[in-house]
């Protein structure tokens, strides 16, 4: 019932309560996983490089019901938010903008990342995302 598990082989973490597996490795190494998988049915995956350490590759698989973005498309309908505002750095984030109404990608982010947000924000190692949060809400709120 924990949230995240660490496990030493992919057969281990396969079950149908596993909605998200996220492996980060060398790129060749990785890449191999990601050719595998590529063509099965009812997965989703994203495969890149890490925007903070140049020697790992991320590859993250779910079940095509998993996205970022129905995620969002979730929340909207369950819980009635008229407007979504999302914050990224890497491809992963696409498709969490897809689905909001605004969407920040940090200073450091990918170029693709950065040409599909809304607008660019300082870095994350400057904590610009809760900066912007305190600054465009919480001192609104107060005021």
């Amino acid at each position: 019932d924990r949230p995240f598990t660490q496990v030493d082989s992919l057969t281990q973490a396969v079950s149908d309560r596993t909605i998200y597996i996220t492996m980060v490795d060398q790129k060749d190494r990785i890449q191999k996983i990601r050719d595998a998988v590529a063509p099965l049915p009812g997965l989703q995956y994203a495969f890149y490089k890490d925007v903070y350490d140049r020697d790992s590759w991320y590859l993250e698989l779910c079940g095509a019901g998993a996205s970022k973005r129905q995620a969002v498309d979730y929340l909207r309908h369950a819980y009635g938010f008229a407007h979504i505002i999302g914050f990224g750095d890497n491809l992963n984030d696409l498709s969490l903008f897809a689905g909001c109404d605004e969407c920040y990608a940090v200073a450091n982010a990918r170029d693709e990342v950065k040409a599909a947000a809304t607008g660019v924000i300082g870095s994350n190692l400057e904590d610009a995302v809760p900066e912007w949060i305190l600054e465009h809400y919480y001192h609104n709120q107060k005021g």
